[in-house]
């Protein structure tokens, strides 16, 4: 399980996930600008955040299967 975060500043926003044991898996930080500018960019980071890590599963469960096929 991943849980998305938003700290929203009046600087800077950081958005990130981490996992159910609380670790930080991933996070990004930009200025704060107008609030349409802005949830672009939330939104834009959490799109590249979960394509990142759906890519490094496939990856992992790729090589598993690659392992286990060849233990048979």
């Amino acid at each position: 399980m991943l849980i998305g975060a938003i700290e929203a500043g009046g600087t800077k926003f950081v958005c990130g996930i981490r996992n159910k044991h609380g670790v930080i898996l991933d996070s990004a930080v930009f200025p704060t600008e107008t609030p349409d500018l802005t949830m672009k960019k939330v939104i834009e980071c959490f799109r590249l955040i979960i394509r990142c890590w759906m890519s490094f599963c496939r990856t992992i469960i790729m090589h598993v299967n690659m392992l286990l096929a060849s233990l048979i």
